[in-house]
């Protein structure tokens, strides 16, 4: 039985700006890191679209210490910290013999209590790298990054609307 992941997702926004491209960014690294995952062909040609768009040239791969400039390299380690982020919960996908084991230890509440503050400081987490590479993109394309497309200019220019590796199952 195959599984259609569009059902998994949200519909694409209206509206592509500069937070759809850093999207799109980290999940064009994963996919060279994940082979197995699916829709990597369209999240590649939805990277490689929105990089005409927004006129960037984006690193998926370790720039060279020498690169032509430190920003690229911080950019691309800032994306491979952002990538680093988890939680003792990620990738449990059913938690309930887990859960009746810290029932039997008397342990659930301070667990769950603990499991939650380590999601809050994830997610905040995730927002300030999010923020720093977008500083760092601000660095090095200036103004290119305001630019915003609507979902009929990506369709207009053939661009495909893939599924974001964050919505897809473990």
């Amino acid at each position: 039985m195959s599984f259609d992941y569009t059902d998994f997702a949200p519909p694409p926004p209206a509206v592509f700006g500069r937070q759809q491209l850093i999207e799109s960014y980290l999940d064009a690294i994963l996919d060279l890191r994940r082979r197995d995952l699916p829709g990597k062909g369209d999240r590649r040609a939805h990277f490689e679209g929105l990089q005409r768009l927004f006129e960037v040239d984006l690193p998926v791969e370790r720039p060279a210490m020498g690169s032509r400039n430190m920003l690229l390299h911080m950019l691309f380690r800032a994306a491979d910290s952002c990538h680093a982020i988890t939680t003792p919960w990620s990738g449990i996908l059913e938690g309930g013999l887990i859960i009746q084991q810290f029932d039997n230890a008397g342990i659930t509440e301070e667990v769950m209590s603990l499991s939650r503050e380590i999601s809050r400081l994830t997610q905040a987490s995730e927002r300030e790298h999010h923020n720093l590479i977008a500083v760092l993109m601000r660095g090095l394309y200036g103004e290119n990054l305001d630019r915003t497309f609507t979902l009929e200019e990506l369709r207009a220019a053939d661009i495909p609307i893939p599924v974001p590796i964050r919505y897809l199952p473990d």
